[in-house]
């Protein structure tokens, strides 16, 4: 398998284990507003498995391990102590996704989104 190939398919199990972490978050979650926000973060998260899917072929499943820390995190050490970790996890994704764009253009939503999405768990922050 080529080393694009292999990236992609990594980047379509991050975003397939993101789904998971967001859903489970959100359900820990007291206030309805932040429950909605990681809900549509996490139905983000699924187009984007789904635009790699396309591109990989390949169909993957979830792993809870990344879900399971953060939620242990987040019970450990508070909201803001987690939502870092994501807010670097979403930014970290941009410059890949950008180097993957010249040649599959469709990861430009992706690479939108992870920023976006950075953005609303930063604000988050200041609840």
């Amino acid at each position: 398998m080529e080393a694009i190939t292999k990236q992609i398919i990594k980047h379509q199990q991050a975003e397939l284990d993101a789904v998971l972490l967001y859903r489970k978050l959100s359900a820990l979650m007291k206030d309805k507003q932040t429950q909605k926000l990681l809900l549509q973060i996490a139905a983000d998260e699924g187009k984007h498995a789904a635009i790699l899917k396309n591109i990989s072929g390949k169909s993957l499943k979830p792993k809870a391990a990344k879900a399971h820390f953060i939620c242990g995190l987040y019970r450990l050490c508070g909201l803001n102590t987690a939502l870092n970790l994501m807010i670097k996890g979403e930014l970290d994704a941009v410059p890949v996704y950008q180097k993957l764009l010249s040649q599959y253009p469709q990861v430009v939503e992706i690479m939108k989104d992870e920023s976006r999405h950075a953005a609303i768990l930063e604000k988050l922050k200041s609840k």
